[in-house]
């Protein structure tokens, strides 16, 4: 039934009203695409047909670097003292047909893959300790850790000489800092600073990337009995530079006296990623709390597997020890002097 009004303006409003909610109701699902109907044959041919591009190209053959000298170098510019860079390029192209590039998520979510914990445990075992996280890159596993366990209530003890991401970990935990030039320069610093009823953290390189010593634990553990502080112990170069297990083994210490370790894969590895091994308490902690493993997508598996592939590998050391001792004593110079330890791949001048 219609109702018409008096007014001529009232019906041609309401004749409008109709027409559009009768065309909102007949258009309202109605969906414009682009979409071309390919017959299935067409279909099947262009699959039979395609044929993927290869995951790695091979390296043109042509020489870009002139040769100006007949002569033999050494590139003492890498941190790839083991030569591993061209190492399991088979195992790795597996990986990535298996895996893919990467994960594209954090570890809590869908990030996490079977490669992954296999590293951790491998971790756990060489270093025996009780369980391993593993961190995506190297430089924010140290500084995210710090910031994770230091708040502002505490105070931070940390070297002159440290590397950047122990300086950005200091930064971020907002805690109260004092620097320091060695172990004797330390226990000083204690001795007019130290304040029991606060945590102390103690910042230590196992290798020093600045200054190519190595931390004497001996030391340090003394004094951590004297006065009650936690160690915070970066041995991203220490392993496997100095040792595979790092300089607690080297030094015979127990490790249940290092209360943080810090290791990465960046360096000596020639790879990505970092990790902290230790109680298992510490390392749930960890998987709740820290911010660049909870937000940060994890390590890709081509870079996990080739992490797990250079830890079976046995390094010489002495073979190397004795190329860095031949350094120090062809070593002649009047303006500059070395300044990091015999056993130090890591040569630094002054």
């Amino acid at each position: 039934m219609f109702y018409l009004f008096n007014d001529h303006t009232e019906n041609i409003k309401f004749v409008i009203e109709i027409l559009i909610i009768y065309i909102i109701i007949k258009y309202r699902h109605k969906v414009q695409t682009n979409i071309i109907n390919i017959p299935e044959k067409i279909v099947e041919k262009l699959i039979l047909d395609f044929k993927p591009k290869k995951l790695i190209n091979k390296l043109p053959l042509k020489k870009y670097i002139k040769k100006e000298h007949n002569k033999q170098f050494v590139d003492l510019a890498s941190y790839d003292i083991f030569n591993l860079k061209n190492k399991f390029k088979k195992e790795c192209k597996e990986t990535i047909s298996d895996y893919g590039i990467g994960t594209c998520g954090p570890p809590n979510f869908f990030g996490t893959l079977d490669l992954h914990r296999e590293l951790e445990i491998k971790i756990t075992q060489i270093l025996k300790t009780e369980d391993t996280v593993l961190y995506a890159n190297s430089y924010t596993c140290i500084h995210s850790i710090i910031s994770c366990f230091a708040s502002r209530k505490d105070i931070i003890y940390y070297p002159f000489s440290c590397n950047e991401s122990i300086l950005r970990g200091i930064s971020l935990s907002k805690s109260k800092c004092y620097e320091y030039y060695g172990i004797k320069n330390l226990e000083n610093i204690f001795d007019n600073f130290y304040e029991p009823k606060i945590r102390n953290f103690v910042i230590v390189e196992g290798l020093s990337k600045n200054e190519g010593k190595i931390t004497n634990l001996l030391e340090l553990i003394k004094l951590k009995n004297k006065y009650d502080f936690k160690i915070i112990l970066d041995e991203s170069l220490s392993i496997p530079m100095i040792s595979k297990t790092g300089i607690v083994e080297l030094f015979k210490i127990n490790q249940n006296e290092i209360d943080i370790r810090i290791g990465s894969f960046s360096y000596g590895f020639t790879s990505n990623g970092g990790f902290f091994t230790g109680s298992k308490v510490l390392c749930q902690y960890q998987r709740l709390s820290s911010s660049s493993y909870v937000f940060s997508a994890s390590l890709p598996g081509v870079l996990t597997k080739f992490n797990i592939l250079c830890l079976n590998l046995e390094f010489t050391y002495k073979k190397l020890r004795k190329k860095i001792l031949q350094f120090h004593k062809n070593f002649k110079s009047q303006k500059f002097e070395i300044i990091s330890d015999k056993i130090s791949p890591i040569i630094v001048f002054k």
